[in-house]
C-alpha cells in the first residue's frame, strides 16, 4: 500500500512539474544562459532515511546532456546532506516554447540532526568541471526518526498557490492532538487544544520565490508526551506556473 502511496505521489509531482515547464518560454527577450526554477524550500526529514525532492533546469540550448553528469551535491552541504543518486530527464520541449527543460529528481540522505541551508546544487560533469548554479534558499531541518502517529497521504502533492501551505492528514492509532506544524524552521501554527486535520498556513510574510517546497515537521501530543511526525512534501505554486514567475526565476537564478 505505501508503495502504491509513493508512486502515486510520484506521478502528480512529476505532472506538476511538467506543467510548470510547459509554461515557460515565452518571453522573447531571454539569456542564453541555463537557470534553475526558483524555488525556496523548507524540508523537515529524519536523519539517515532516504528522500526526493524534483528540480526543474531551463535552457534555450542544453548546456550538457544527461550522460554527462557524474555527479550533483548541494552546494556547501557535500557531507551533511548527500545526494545518492539522480535522475535527469530528457529534455522536454512544447512547439512554439523558447526553452526547453531538464526535470532532475535527487535522491538525498541527511547524514546527521540539525539545521543545514543551501542556495543551489552543484552539477559535476564527467570532465571534472563543478557548475554551481542558485535554486532559492532550503534549510534541511534533520531530526530523530518519526513517531508514525500522523498520516499526512492526503495532503497535496502540488498546488497552483505559492502564498499557501495547504496541509491535511489523520491520526494513526493515537488519541492524541496535533497541536503545532512547522513550515519553517522556525514559524509554526499552534493551537493547544488541538489543529483541525485540514486547512491552510498563509506563507506570504516569509516565502516570496514562485514556488516554495515544504515538508513539514508535525508536533503531536499525547498523554503529557510530545511526539514529532513529518509530512510528505507538497509544491506550492508549482501547477500553472506563470509567465511572470518564469521570468523571475531566470534574473534570481542566473549564473
Amino acid at each position: 500500500m505505501t508503495m502504491n502511496r509513493s508512486f502515486n505521489r510520484l506521478m502528480i509531482i512529476c505532472s506538476a512539474l511538467f506543467l510548470f515547464a510547459g509554461c515557460a518560454g515565452k518571453h522573447e527577450e531571454v539569456d542564453n544562459q541555463p537557470f534553475f526554477a526558483w524555488m525556496d524550500a523548507y524540508l523537515a526529514v529524519e536523519a539517515n532515511v532516504e528522500q526526493s525532492v524534483a528540480v526543474t533546469m531551463f535552457f534555450e540550448h542544453a548546456p550538457f546532456s544527461p550522460d554527462e553528469i557524474a555527479g550533483i551535491s548541494f552546494a556547501g552541504l557535500k557531507d551533511q546532506v548527500v545526494v545518492d543518486h539522480f535522475r535527469v530527464d530528457r529534455p522536454k520541449r512544447l512547439k512554439g516554447q523558447k526553452y526547453s527543460s531538464y526535470g532532475i529528481t535527487l535522491n538525498y540522505l541527511a547524514k546527521a540532526t540539525g539545521r543545514y541551508q543551501t542556495s543551489g546544487i552543484v552539477i559535476t560533469l564527467e570532465s571534472n568541471e563543478a557548475i554551481p548554479y542558485p535554486i532559492g534558499t532550503w534549510v534541511f531541518d534533520v531530526g530523530e526518526p518519526g513517531a508514525g502517529k500522523v498520516n499526512t497521504w492526503e495532503a497535496p502533492a502540488a498546488t497552483a498557490n505559492a502564498t499557501q501551505f495547504p496541509y491535511r492528514f489523520s491520526l494513526e492509532h493515537s488519541q492524541g492532538m496535533v497541536t503545532r506544524i512547522y513550515y519553517s524552521p522556525d514559524r509554526y501554527i499552534e493551537n493547544e487544544r488541538g489543529i483541525p486535520p485540514e486547512g491552510t498556513i498563509d506563507l506570504t510574510e516569509h516565502y516570496s520565490s514562485p514556488i516554495v517546497y515544504i515538508r513539514s515537521k508535525i508536533v503531536l501530543s499525547e498523554d503529557g508526551k510530545e511526539y514529532m511526525d513529518y509530512g510528505k512534501g507538497c509544491y506550492c505554486g508549482a501547477v500553472n506556473v506563470t509567465e511572470e514567475a518564469i521570468e523571475a526565476s531566470r534574473i534570481h537564478n542566473q549564473i
